[in-house]
């Protein structure tokens, strides 16, 4: 049987666990949508529908996301995995682009810290 005391510290650790999930989450909205703009405005390769679709989709997942904990949805986690892979593959997409585009490699950044977050929000229920 878990002490007040033990029970206190989990909770407390599932609110720092869900505010910076929430953070992570509009960090990425905000890194995916900044890299989605760059990458039109370049062109080619850049511009690749397949490329700029996953952003999009990562962006409105994100923001989603963030939208379901700040609610305290019942369906957050859910939604937090889901979150979690559509920006593992945003990452990825990035990666194979252009790793050492600044602007690029700070969107990977931002989906990594996201997935990572909303799956440890995922570990946490």
């Amino acid at each position: 049987m878990e002490t007040f005391k033990e029970q206190n510290q989990q909770i407390n650790r599932l609110s720092i666990n869900l505010e910076e999930a929430i953070r992570n989450s509009f960090e990425c909205l905000k890194a995916t949508t900044l890299c989605l703009q760059h990458c039109l405005s370049i062109g080619g390769k850049h511009g690749h529908i397949k490329h700029i679709t996953l952003l999009k989709e990562c962006a409105e997942i994100c923001e989603i996301t963030a939208s379901f904990m700040m609610e305290s949805s019942s369906f957050s986690d859910e939604v937090g995995g889901i979150c979690a892979r559509v920006c593992d593959f945003c990452s990825d997409s990035c990666y194979e682009l252009d790793p050492h585009d600044q602007i690029i490699l700070a969107c990977m950044t931002a989906c990594k810290n996201c997935a990572d977050s909303c799956r440890n929000m995922e570990h946490e229920s």
